[in-house]
This record gives C-alpha cells, sequence and structure tokens, in this order.
C-alpha cells in the first residue's frame, strides 16, 4: 500500500511538470509579434519620391535657345547700304554729258582773252622736259589764254616748243613780250608769224612748233609768253585738251 502511494505521488508530480514545460513554451510563441515590426517594409513607398524625376521636364529649357533669334539684330547691318550712297559717284558720268550740253571744262574760267589769260608755272630754257596743263574748249568759237615766264639762263639755249595734245585738231599760238628790248621771233615748222590783239609778236599752228627768240638789246633773252588755244574745226565741241611747253 505503502508502495502503491509513492508511484501516485510520483506520477503527479511528473505531470506537473509537463504541463509547466508546455505552458511556458506558448508563452515565447507569443514573441512573434515582433514579425509585424515587417511592416517597415512600407517604407519602400517613400520610393515614390522617384517622381522627382519629373525635374528631368527642365530640360525644355533648352528652347530657350530660340533666344538666338536675337541675332535678327544683325539686321541693322542693312545700315550699311547706306554705302550705297557712294553711287552718287557716278554723278562723276554726268562729266560724260559734256558731249551733250553740260561741259565742264578742265581750266580755269573766264580765259577767253589775252588780257584775261591765267598764269601757268614758269619755264627754264635749261630745263629740257617742260611743263604741261589741261585744258576745254567749249565750243568751236571758244578759245583759252595762258601765260607764264620764260627763264634764260646761261649756258642754255632759248627754243620755245608748244605742243597741244586732244582728240580733235586745235591751233595753238605764242606770243612773246622780252623783259627788257622787243622781241625777234623766227618761227619753226609749220609755224606761222602771227600778231596778237595786242600787238605781240608770235607763232601760230596746228602740230607742235618750235620758235627761236632774240630779245634786242640785251644778252638775256627772258620773256612773259602768253598762249593762245583755238579750234581748227566749225563745229568742235567740248574738246579737252594737254598743252605741253617748254622755254
Amino acid at each position: 500500500m505503502g508502495g502503491a502511494g509513492g508511484v501516485k505521488d510520483a506520477g503527479s508530480k511528473g505531470g506537473a511538470a509537463g504541463s509547466a514545460g508546455i505552458g511556458t513554451g506558448g508563452a515565447a510563441g507569443s514573441g512573434g509579434l515582433a514579425g509585424a515590426a515587417g511592416a517597415a517594409g512600407a517604407g519602400g513607398a517613400s520610393g515614390t519620391a522617384g517622381t522627382a524625376g519629373n525635374a528631368g521636364a527642365a530640360g525644355a529649357a533648352g528652347a530657350s535657345g530660340s533666344a538666338g533669334a536675337a541675332g535678327n539684330a544683325g539686321a541693322a547691318g542693312n545700315a550699311g547700304t547706306a554705302g550705297t550712297a557712294g553711287t552718287t559717284g557716278i554723278g562723276g558720268a554726268a562729266g560724260a554729258a559734256g558731249s551733250g550740253g553740260a561741259c565742264i571744262e578742265a581750266d580755269q574760267e573766264p580765259n577767253s582773252t589775252e588780257d584775261t589769260a591765267i598764269a601757268r608755272p614758269d619755264a627754264k630754257d635749261c630745263d629740257g622736259t617742260g611743263s604741261s596743263f589741261a585744258g576745254t574748249l567749249k565750243t568751236d568759237a571758244d578759245q583759252d589764254w595762258f601765260k607764264f615766264h620764260g627763264n634764260d639762263q646761261f649756258g642754255c639755249d632759248v627754243n620755245p616748243t608748244f605742243e597741244a595734245v586732244a582728240s580733235g585738231t586745235l591751233i595753238v599760238c605764242a606770243y612773246f613780250e622780252c623783259d627788257s628790248g622787243t622781241p625777234n621771233v623766227k618761227c619753226g615748222g609749220d609755224a606761222q608769224e602771227s600778231t596778237s590783239a595786242l600787238g605781240k609778236t608770235g607763232c601760230c599752228s596746228s602740230t607742235k612748233f618750235t620758235t627761236e627768240v632774240n630779245c634786242s638789246g640785251t644778252l638775256e633773252d627772258s620773256s612773259t609768253v602768253y598762249v593762245q588755244v583755238k579750234s581748227a574745226s566749225n563745229n568742235a565741241s567740248c574738246v579737252g585738251y594737254v598743252l605741253d611747253y617748254h622755254y
């Protein structure tokens, strides 16, 4: 009897211990609540911040490149067309109108008479090259008068020479007035002796000619030379010429 009681006691103790083992283990299962922390995974929703990528639309600002149209301001360069005003230079062609009615004379006017002769630079008998000047005969009745002083220098011969270079035939006359004494003139070539309206002695020719001049009563043959240029034609109009002369 006593032995069987021992077994009972042992069985009840052992059962109590077994329930304790089960009960305690179940409580540990409540630790599974920590798994709810997985909800933090919802934090991935912050990934929507990727919409900030829309800022890439700012690239459309490249359209501001159309501001290059401001380059149109370069059209102001058209003001350069003002340079076309240079076409007024064509007005120079109006000189050609001389063949019609507006004749532009190259020489100084008035100089159509002996006493209104235009002074030209002096010439020397020792000067082998001489001088020249340009003139224009406006009509066949027009005539030009010029004058220059011819210097007779020691050791050189006085041999005044004249030639008019022109598109038409012109007549050149040279009349002499000695610084001292009376001029004795000898016409060379085809030149003919002539006397001016004011009584000066000289020569005239339609071609190049040379004269000899000796002033009486002196060893120096310096003189003032009056040159007349006129047309040899009755229908000449606006004839330009270059007169070469030498003393």
